[in-house]
């Protein structure tokens, strides 16, 4: 080997390296004075060898180059840099592809997996044990800022893999229905959520909420997702995507279940049995103060409905959100307040404080308890199901022409409480009384032989009624005198809401 004049003319290997013993004083003289060379090069920091380029495979033998620098190519998944713990060594990558995070064999930053981009450098260094490769400072070709990253959609899942998915963003956009109930991230990350649409986010030991409830969100909802350990989140700074939801929301009903063509709940189910089985998927909420806990159960099931008479279907909901069925005999008592019943079975649902007791003969314990429905048996088996309307609310199609005089006019409404608002409204279809066509009055009032009173509107749990006297008499839009109403010149519907 001639003098070496370049430290990359140097091999690992100590018997490949000049002088040898047969070679003069003047070479041993030069090659002595090539090496101090070298060593002062190091010591100036220019003495670090070209990059070289290595294709990616699943295993990239880093340390096996002769370079500390290296650039690898191509977009084949790293799961491992080699066995040849030589370093340490400067990657740069030219591609993008993903470095697959093992504790052992391929430790990254945070602990997950990483999507490379062209650009991107870090430098690897063999571990302590020298079985494995430990990655530092790694570096973004634009920088790491993740936060001001475009936001990506990530769908919706039972496991959110936030690790694989959003590797390198912290802002995303979360599409789809399907309830959340765990994730897969990586301890310290946080990340900027907004959601597309209504899904449930269930609180567990994964999913930690702030009130300890599922949350159900809406389009356009955001929060914060902090990872305090490995896939484990706590949810900060839930908001609304609709502030105003805020005051309509509805507690202590069903919130989303199938419908018919009325609006009508419409969850299924057959008579002749003490079985009954309702079809489709339920969301509902269990009021608790200002904090409600939201469920959802699939095709719930009630069994054991033999006991004839009325008997009312509920489902408990647990701090996960899952849903548990269970029926009684007893109909639920709905008050402003007051002294809850202790009576063994006994739900009492306080308005003013909203939430729910059941008795259990010697105290009143709160539950999170909602009814959705009854059944009537006869001869042991179920012959007929009610139930009740979503949200609390009822508005039932026009009718056209309004009710006869002198009758009673009734509808059901199964909002399943007792305490409801009612309104009857007309809409005026030929012009009458200086009504234009489209305006819209409140059923007016009645007369009998020269008395003049309100009609009267009836609730009870399940129906509205309508009371019409001897005529419809109201004050003429233009001539501002007494008339009566034209009743074909008029169309009608019932309009009921749960008062609380």
């Amino acid at each position: 080997m001639p003098t070496p004049t370049l430290i990359t003319d140097l091999s690992q290997t100590a018997a490949s390296n000049y002088p040898q013993g047969s070679d003069s004083p003047a070479t041993l003289d030069d090659t002595q004075r090539a090496h101090g060379g070298f060593i002062a090069t190091l010591r100036d920091g220019k003495g670090f060898t070209n990059p070289v380029t290595i294709a990616s495979a699943t295993t990239t033998d880093i340390g096996g180059q002769n370079s500390q620098f290296v650039e690898v190519s191509g977009t084949t998944t790293i799961t491992s840099l080699g066995a040849t713990y030589n370093g340490p060594r400067y990657l740069r990558f030219t591609g993008a592809l993903v470095l697959t995070h093992n504790a052992t064999t391929l430790n990254l930053p945070g602990a997950a997996n990483i999507t490379t981009v062209a650009g991107d450098s870090c430098i690897a260094v063999p571990n302590i044990a020298v079985n494995g490769w430990n990655i530092l400072a790694y570096s973004r070709a634009a920088g790491s800022d993740y936060l001001n990253t475009t936001r990506i959609d990530v769908a919706s899942a039972a496991t959110l893999d936030l690790a694989t998915n959003a590797p390198n963003t912290r802002n995303i956009n979360i599409t789809g229905t399907t309830a959340i109930t765990g994730v897969t991230v990586a301890i310290g990350q946080l990340y900027f959520v907004r959601f597309n649409a209504a899904l449930i986010l269930t609180n567990n030991a994964s999913i930690v909420t702030q009130t300890g409830a599922n949350i159900q969100t809406d389009a356009g909802a955001t929060c914060i997702l902090r990872a305090i350990a490995a896939n484990t989140v706590e949810v900060l700074g839930y908001v609304l995507g609709t502030p105003s939801q805020n005051a309509v929301v509805v507690p202590q009903t069903v919130l989303l279940g199938p419908v018919d063509a009325n609006g009508f709940s419409s969850f299924g189910g057959a008579t002749g049995a003490t079985t009954v089985t309702a079809a489709g998927t339920l969301t509902l909420t269990a009021a608790n103060g200002i904090f409600n806990r939201i469920g959802t159960i699939a095709n719930p099931s009630w069994t054991g409905l033999s006991t004839n008479g009325t008997m009312y279907l509920f489902l408990d909901i647990a701090a996960s959100g899952t849903c548990t069925t269970g029926s009684t005999t007893l109909a639920p008592i709905y008050q402003w307040g007051g002294t809850r019943s202790t009576v063994s079975g006994q739900a009492t649902f306080n308005i003013q404080e909203m939430s729910m007791t059941v008795g259990n003969g010697s105290t009143a314990v709160q539950t999170y308890r909602v009814f959705v429905g009854e059944v009537t048996v006869g001869a042991g088996v179920v012959s007929a199901i009610t139930w009740y309307a979503l949200m609390g609310r009822y508005e039932s199609a026009y009718t056209a022409t309004l009710p006869a005089l002198n009758s009673v006019t009734s509808q059901n409404h199964r909002i399943g409480v007792p305490e409801c608002d009612f309104v009857a409204l007309c809409e005026c279809t030929t012009i009458d009384v200086g009504f234009s066509v489209g305006a819209n009055i409140v059923i007016p009032t009645g007369q009998q032989t020269g008395n003049y009173f309100s009609n009267t509107l009836e609730t009870t749990r399940l129906t509205a009624a309508l009371v019409i006297s001897a005529n419809y008499y109201l004050v003429d839009r233009g001539t501002f005198s007494a008339a009566t109403l034209t009743r074909a010149s008029w169309k009608y519907k019932f309009v009921v809401r749960r008062r609380w």
